[in-house]
């Protein structure tokens, strides 16, 4: 979205007029539209970011005006958060009784620290303005309620060792995410692997992607990463299948548990030392 339509222009124009008469600052507002950064407000109001439906939406509550904002925005063709994509599928993580998930990139969201999501999420806005790096990585912190269940899933990740090397956000960053994969690493039902580097040529290298398998009767989902950051979610039965077959597939060549948390703690005493 151009952050030169006349609507979006209008919106931040509207807000900082509504928002001073009330006598509220920046980071007031932030706080009563639930936790919004001074800064995000500032460069929405200045018409240099796309507020998104969801930031409407807060501030019509804040204001008392309903459907204001959200008719602006809505008007100006948004209709959905770029997150709305990803909600059915945190709904189907709450219920899933086995969850697998393979990443050649990055740690998987759900072992993710706020600080790394932080980190991962802030490149996103070199293409996408009006992303919350702050709110996106809150949001995928609190996806691991999950392992509080009980029973817990059972949770499988095979990770390509790259991870360990490839510098997201500050080595204090890093360290902290390293210590955060063997803190979960030791809970029931987690099982976590690495990918070695030497490996080669194998059935993983086209792309990071999930299952989720259930006992209340749903069919087992597939989420597929893509590089446009908006994933797809199927219940093809088919691909379903074949996903699996590629995830034991490349567990087949991966480090055990017990190697693969000796790697991490290499790597987090060796590169990543504070």
């Amino acid at each position: 979205m151009d952050t030169n339509h006349p609507l979006i222009r209008h919106f931040g124009r509207e807000l900082r007029r509504m928002r001073e008469a009330r006598g509220w600052t920046q980071p007031n507002l932030g706080v009563r539209l639930g936790g919004w950064r001074e800064g995000i407000i500032g460069h929405i109001e200045q018409g240099r970011r796309v507020p998104t439906l969801k930031f409407a939406i807060a501030c019509d509550r804040a204001f008392g005006t309903p459907g204001s904002f959200e008719s602006l925005v809505r008007d100006a063709g948004i209709e959905t958060d770029d997150e709305d994509y990803f909600q059915p599928w945190m709904e189907l993580e709450k219920r899933a009784s086995v969850l697998r998930t393979y990443e050649p990139l990055i740690w998987p969201g759900l072992l993710q620290t706020e600080k790394y999501a932080y980190a991962v999420n802030s490149a996103w806005m070199a293409v996408d303005s009006s992303r919350d790096p702050e709110s996106d990585a809150s949001e995928r912190v609190k996806r691991q309620v999950i392992f509080d269940r009980t029973p817990p899933p059972s949770f499988g990740a095979i990770v390509d060792e790259s991870v360990l090397h490839r510098p997201i956000g500050t080595p204090a960053v890093m360290r902290g995410q390293l210590e955060h994969v063997l803190s979960m690493a030791e809970r029931m039902r987690v099982s976590i692997q690495l990918l070695p580097m030497d490996l080669g040529n194998h059935v993983g290298l086209l792309g990071a992607f999930m299952t989720a398998a259930f006992t209340d009767g749903t069919p087992n989902m597939v989420y597929l990463e893509t590089a446009s950051g908006r994933g797809e979610i199927t219940r093809d039965s088919e691909t379903f299948t074949r996903m699996a077959g590629i995830y034991d597939a490349v567990r087949d060549y991966a480090l055990d548990v017990r190697a693969t948390r000796d790697r991490i703690r290499k790597a987090m005493e060796g590169r990543w030392t504070e």
